[in-house]
């Protein structure tokens, strides 16, 4: 994957020097996340490797907003209790970003993470989140 291939149909001549979706799909997509995808692929041979990219437009759809995807919901849940630490973080040093990246992890590997995986993953919870948005006649604005 290359990010003329992502984009098409689009001139993928940068307009400024600002951020812009010709530097995201170069710098990023391109030098980034599709070498890291790739990586995730050859780990795991056999298994299908889904990268959700978050703050998506089409999170707004209802098939695909983020009361329909459990991740959304954890990765909600997982910022709780590193709110502190998020706002003390004043600097992005290789000291900080371990420090992040140890919390974070201890958040995953808690038990209070395992119940809340099964508490937004479970089929049981998945299904009432669909009942409701079948009951709004397939728009996600329901209220809880």
């Amino acid at each position: 994957m290359t990010a003329a291939r992502l984009f098409p149909f689009n001139d993928l001549k940068q307009s400024s020097k600002k951020l812009d979706y010709v530097w995201f799909g170069f710098k990023v997509y391109q030098e980034l996340l599709f070498p890291y995808y790739k990586q995730l692929q050859e780990a795991h041979p056999g298994r299908q490797v889904v990268i959700i990219e978050d703050n998506c437009s089409i999170h707004h759809k209802a098939p695909i907003s983020p009361d329909l995807n459990a991740i959304e919901t954890l990765h909600r849940e997982e910022l709780k209790p590193l709110s502190e630490f998020i706002q003390s973080i004043t600097s992005s040093s290789r000291a900080v970003k371990q420090e992040a990246d140890s919390k974070l992890r201890a958040v995953w590997q808690g038990k209070s993470f395992d119940e809340v995986v099964v508490k937004y993953c479970s089929y049981e919870a998945i299904e009432a989140v669909r009942i409701k948005c079948r009951d709004a006649h397939g728009h996600n604005n329901y209220a809880e």
